[in-house]
């Protein structure tokens, strides 16, 4: 089974951030924010973060019109099935956005019930170094 992980940058330092990322193995980081950019943490605008990240071999790409939590997400279903189709193909890759706590953010709330009906576990990665997995098998709609 494919495992899309999830995670939020808070207001840790990018360095840090970077540090919680490459520790979990992940290889492209989707951010998922409407508006990529922080007026408080500026060291995760878009470009800058895409920079810091391509240093410590990271991927970085935007989603956020497809599946922000403040954006009208074009093409929303396709988003998803597309990010369940590259973590079946081998790509470890995480949704982030800027909430660290997956169970405050869109990423818990919409993103997860969505890739775990495309087939897909979901592995939160928490601040506290736990990884919280939520496994397609033992989810159900009611």
């Amino acid at each position: 089974m494919a495992t899309v992980w999830t995670c939020g940058h808070s207001n840790r330092s990018v360095d840090e951030f970077a540090a919680l990322v490459v520790g979990a193995e992940v290889e492209t980081i989707v951010d998922v924010r409407s508006f990529p950019w922080s007026r408080y943490n500026p060291q995760f605008n878009r470009d800058d973060l895409a920079g810091s990240l391509a240093v410590a071999g990271v991927a970085y790409e935007h989603r956020g019109k497809n599946l922000g939590g403040k954006a009208e997400n074009v093409d929303y279903a396709e988003a998803i099935r597309e990010l369940v189709e590259r973590a079946e193909a081998g790509e470890r890759l995480a949704v982030m956005c800027s909430e660290g706590s997956s169970a405050r953010c869109h990423r818990g709330s919409m993103l997860t019930p969505s890739l775990l009906q495309a087939g897909a576990d979901v592995a939160h990665i928490e601040w506290s170094g736990k990884i919280m997995l939520v496994e397609h098998a033992a989810y159900r709609l009611f």
